[in-house]
């Protein structure tokens, strides 16, 4: 008899044991729908075409142009341009070309220089200087307008090639996380 006594109560122990680590008959749950959308960047710019006119070898022009993020969350901007080209002229551009007033005897040739430009803003931080590689510009907020509202352009210095022609080039901003 003691035997069965002390079978009994290890199944009874046992059966406690299990229905202690199991859910309990009473359980509940709730399932809740979720989803998320990725976001895409997006870059608007204010113009797709940018005419500086005629300019003089040596000197500097200025155009507005800006960009915006037309996404719902942040993203970086960066800005590039091509060299520039014309009938039987190209120039180098050269993020490191200081041109303009400082064009002289033994200046280079066939050079000019980009720059993402904020207005009022004549700090280093006022400005980007674009290579053929891309250049990080800034972040902006989602839906927000870019602080930089200008380009310049750098002329060739004089005894650059290119005199007369139109000099082509091609700017290039894009968006990214």
């Amino acid at each position: 008899m003691r035997i069965k006594a002390r079978l009994g109560a290890l199944v009874v122990g046992a059966s406690l044991w299990a229905a202690s680590a199991a859910p309990g008959l009473a359980a509940d749950s709730g399932a809740v729908s979720a989803q998320v959308t990725v976001a895409a960047p997006c870059i608007t710019v204010s113009t797709t075409a940018i005419d500086f006119g005629a300019q003089s070898l040596s000197t500097i022009a200025v155009k507005d142009l800006t960009y915006a993020n037309c996404g719902p969350v942040d993203e970086k901007i960066y800005g590039r341009a091509t060299n520039a080209s014309g009938n039987s002229a190209s120039w180098t551009l050269d993020p490191a070309f200081v041109g303009g007033a400082s064009c002289g005897s033994g200046s280079p040739i066939n050079k000019y220089a980009l720059n993402s430009y904020q207005n009022n803003n004549n700090s280093a931080s006022g400005f980007t200087m674009l290579s053929t590689t891309d250049q990080l510009i800034e972040t902006i907020a989602g839906g927000a307008t870019g602080s930089r509202d200008r380009v310049v352009i750098t002329m060739a210095c004089a005894g650059s090639s290119g005199v007369g022609q139109t000099m082509s080039f091609t700017l290039t901003f894009t968006a990214t996380y």
